[in-house]
């Protein structure tokens, strides 16, 4: 996905220096010299900053896109060609692409539901809306509130404290390596380690003691 994306960039802002250059109208050329400015301040700009994944700024580089791709680009002088059979059969792979990347694209959106359904359903039925979840986008921060979800399941079910206990850890742990930046998810992890090996001592006494 990723190299399709730079390599589609490439290619339109290819196209728009090649049609800049050789442009005679100033006004016109001034205009698309600016959005060509824009859209390579965007491209600087969000590489460092993922300032791309705010809508308000990406549905505006998107828009600019458009602008570079669309007729003006030739001053209006470009005429209309006719639709061809062949044509619309070779337009066929990239909508099929885009379509593709489309879906990509709202995956975390799916999560994103399922995650909030959880937060209004039973205790019981929290980790497998938040298990749909992550299988939809592994965020961390759906790791980690699996983790508590199932850190409050063992503290309500003492019998089965240490498998709780477990499937938290395994959940923590991968939020942890996900984002090893993030404190909260390493001291869930550490608290998590202690609890699950004080269980362990408590059933090996009670089995010692029986």
């Amino acid at each position: 996905g990723l190299v399709a994306w730079i390599s589609g960039i490439g290619a339109l802002l290819t196209k728009s220096i090649r049609a800049f250059i050789p442009s005679s109208l100033s006004e016109m050329k001034a205009i698309r010299g600016g959005v060509l400015s824009a859209v390579l301040v965007f491209l600087i700009h969000g590489s460092v900053e993922f300032s791309l994944q705010t809508p308000a700024v990406a549905f505006t580089f998107v828009g600019l896109l458009a602008w570079l791709g669309s007729d003006s680009m030739d001053n209006g002088t470009r005429k209309p060609s006719p639709i061809r059979p062949l044509k619309r059969l070779s337009s066929l792979p990239t909508a099929g692409v885009m379509v593709l990347l489309m879906a990509q694209a709202a995956r975390p959106l799916v999560a994103e539901c399922y995650a909030k359904r959880s937060l209004n359903a039973p205790t019981a039925s929290r980790p497998y809306f938040l298990m749909r979840a992550i299988q939809w986008d592994k965020d961390p921060r759906h790791l980690h509130r699996l983790a508590v979800e199932y850190e409050n399941l063992a503290f309500y079910n003492p019998a089965d404290n240490i498998f709780f206990l477990r499937l938290a850890l395994e959940s923590a742990t991968e939020a942890l390596r996900l984002n090893p930046t993030r404190s909260e998810y390493a001291e869930s992890q550490a608290t998590l380690l202690h609890k699950l090996g004080q269980s362990r001592l408590i059933t090996q006494e009670r089995v010692q003691y029986s």
